[in-house]
């Protein structure tokens, strides 16, 4: 199987993980909807009343969220699959594994975060409508925008995770492989940055490729690529 193909396969993955996730906002929401609005209509709550909620629909703790990113083990074997095309071997020491655990929890949190701004509107809605500055239809039109806002967050949130653990873990075993020079390897598409344009297209990317160091005098990094939905990635250069 060539390279080409296993990174193929890999970012198929993450697409239907993604899909699947935003399938998942979007069945809850709805019930979260419905509750929000039951609950505003009642002119008797908290703030803390919203969270309670949020938590209910699986946008908390053992939510929506932890099962998306508990998913993340899945990208392990696609990593294998490189190092056994490189024949490089798969060796991930203690302390990698520590930190893609590390980097896993972070990622979780950035998604759970992305509730705060938002319930923090929806109270700030309430109110206004406690005090007759808002209507209550204007108040469950409030409502639905921030539902929606929350929805492009999370799926935003969640792209970016997934892709800087995916890159995390080939850094990590490419490094313990002891690999010298990597190419920033990936399609051109309509939608590419400049910068990934610029990258790809450098004479020297494709030919003996770029170290480590000069790697971080690039305008795209080994972890982030190119940015928000950069399909891109830095692999070992080899003669495929």
């Amino acid at each position: 199987m060539s390279l080409k193909t296993i990174i193929n396969k890999k970012n198929a993955h993450i697409d239907k993980l993604l899909a699947d996730f935003e399938k998942e906002f979007l069945v809850e929401s709805k019930w979260l909807k419905s509750e929000l609005t039951s609950l505003f209509e009642s002119g008797s709550f908290t703030k803390a009343d919203i969270k309670t909620i949020f938590d209910s629909a699986g946008f908390g703790k053992n939510g929506i969220a932890e099962a998306f990113t508990n998913q993340y083990d899945d990208l392990l074997k696609y990593s294998g699959g490189l190092a056994k095309e490189l024949g490089t071997g798969f060796p991930l020491r203690a302390s990698s594994f520590e930190f893609l655990d590390k980097l896993e929890k972070h990622n979780l949190a950035k998604l759970l975060d992305a509730n705060t701004s938002i319930i923090n509107s929806m109270y700030d809605a309430s109110l206004k409508y406690e005090v007759n500055q808002m209507t209550f239809k204007q108040v469950v039109s409030s409502l639905n925008d921030d539902i929606g806002l929350l929805g492009r967050r999370l799926s935003a949130e969640a792209h970016t995770g997934i892709s800087s653990y995916s890159r995390a873990v080939n850094l990590e075993h490419f490094t313990e492989a002891g690999i010298e020079r990597y190419t920033y390897f990936g399609d051109i598409i309509e939608t590419s940055r400049d910068v990934c344009r610029e990258v790809v297209g450098d004479p020297q990317n494709n030919d003996e490729g770029f170290t480590m160091d000069e790697i971080a005098g690039l305008s795209v990094d080994f972890i982030s690529g190119g940015g928000y939905n950069c399909g891109h990635e830095f692999l070992p250069v080899v003669d495929e």
